[in-house]
């Protein structure tokens, strides 16, 4: 099927034909004394002036009032997002996937206290079903990369099939993490397969999915290299990837170095403690729990809040006391001399 005749399918199946998996209810009609309210067509002539800019080459400025509409995306605004996203050139489709995103972050109920989750189902069935199914491009980079970020794992879980349809159609770097994420339990086989191939055999997000998904050898390639790893960007990288594994085991061993002393320097710039690269890892795995959001350590009562929750969900213990509080400290400039 060439890629039109692909893009005028999506279009007649709908917006959210492949990935919500059950349908909304009908609305009641309304009474004839309580008249329907009428939504103004103001939300759908911003979308439409919105995907003009981009088709003349603007890029997406980051305003997302436009098309809310009391706190939820707009409907008549989605529709129109939703058509471009599915049959524009890439340039177009990308910048409206990083207008959707940008919507599914504002709406977000958690996003005024710091949250960074997408969890809107709509918004989130639009990313996949239009999004995906073109294959390569700009557009399905953007939708992938947002589903890998920042929706959380449960979410993810809703909308396995499709996902895993996109993986085994589409490999690439991203798709192998999104299923890493959601542990989908029907991508393992399809993973497993990938990895037997000269493509995929070595490839890091491959083995990081197969770990997430039972690979108990893999696995514990990744956590030994981690908790042996002294150099601190180097242990903060492989904290990324046990949080990109997300087991029950990495996160064990994640949080096994809460109380590392190694610090990231960057001369006449800044320090950085490695811990708190432990912690964004967990915000991946547990992107609804404000202890790991972003600027939730403000002191060292923060640290002992998320050790507490290692200890709970994962008894770790620890032999060491905690180091000395640090998250990142600026270094002083230089005062030149009159």
């Amino acid at each position: 099927m060439s890629l039109r005749a692909a893009a005028i399918a999506l279009l007649t199946l709908g917006p959210i034909a492949c990935a919500t998996r059950d349908p909304e209810p009908t609305p009641p009609r309304p009474s004839a004394t309580s008249p329907a309210k009428e939504t103004p067509p103001m939300f759908r002539t911003a979308a439409e002036q919105e995907i003009d800019r981009y088709r003349r080459g603007e890029r997406f400025t980051g305003v997302v009032a436009p098309f809310i509409d009391e706190g939820k995306p707009a409907e008549q605004a989605i529709e129109v997002l939703w058509h471009a996203l599915a049959s524009d050139p890439e340039p177009v489709r990308q910048e409206v996937a990083r207008l959707l995103v940008a919507i599914g972050l504002e709406v977000d109920p958690a996003h005024l206290q710091g949250g960074r989750m997408i969890r809107d189902r709509r918004l989130i069935a639009i990313l996949i079903d239009a999004g995906l199914p073109r294959g390569e491009g700009k557009g399905r980079d953007a939708c992938l990369d947002a589903l890998q970020k920042h929706v959380p794992p449960a979410v993810l879980a809703e909308y396995e099939k499709p996902l895993v349809a996109d993986l085994q159609r589409f490999p690439d770097s991203t798709a192998f993490l999104v299923v890493a994420k959601g542990k989908l339990p029907s991508a393992k086989p399809v993973v497993d397969q990938l990895l037997q191939t000269p493509r995929w055999a070595s490839d890091q997000s491959a083995l990081i999915a197969g770990a997430a998904l039972g690979d108990q050898a893999t696995e514990r390639g990744f956590t030994s290299a981690f908790i042996a790893e002294t150099d601190p960007r180097e242990k903060a990288r492989r904290a990324q990837l046990l949080g990109d594994i997300g087991t029950p085991t990495a996160l064990a061993a994640l949080t096994s170095e809460l109380r590392t002393d190694l610090v990231i320097v960057v001369q006449r710039s800044f320090r950085r403690s490695v811990r708190l690269d432990i912690v964004e890892a967990l915000a991946y795995v547990y992107p609804d729990n404000p202890l790991f959001w972003e600027g939730a350590i403000k002191d060292d009562r923060g640290y002992e809040a998320v050790e507490q929750f290692a200890e709970q969900h994962f008894a770790v213990t620890w032999k060491k006391p905690r180091p000395p509080f640090l998250t990142i400290e600026g270094f002083p400039l230089p005062i030149t001399p009159p």
